[in-house]
């Protein structure tokens, strides 16, 4: 049910964007796969490619539609460092 191929594509990817920015890239779980309130899959469609500093700030709190909402100041983070 997971592809290995998209999935080690991914962390390819993240590690030559790492490469090319000088800024570290991170596989992130887009679901995180452990947290108080809900459980993702190491699958490539929970997977996303972030810098580092917006994936650890973010750890297992903040999900696709969670019922709380994410801290402007994370969102924006998200957003601009995501486009990188």
């Amino acid at each position: 049910w997971a592809d290995l191929w998209k999935i080690r594509t991914l962390y390819l990817i993240a590690a030559e964007r790492t490469k090319e920015t000088g800024i570290q890239h991170h596989v992130d779980h887009m679901v995180p796969l452990q947290s108080k309130f809900v459980c993702g899959l190491h699958c490539e469609a929970n997977l996303q490619i972030l810098p580092s500093s917006v994936n650890q700030s973010k750890g297992n709190r903040f999900w696709p539609d969670c019922s709380h909402p994410v801290p402007p100041e994370l969102r924006r983070r998200m957003l601009s460092e995501a486009s990188l």
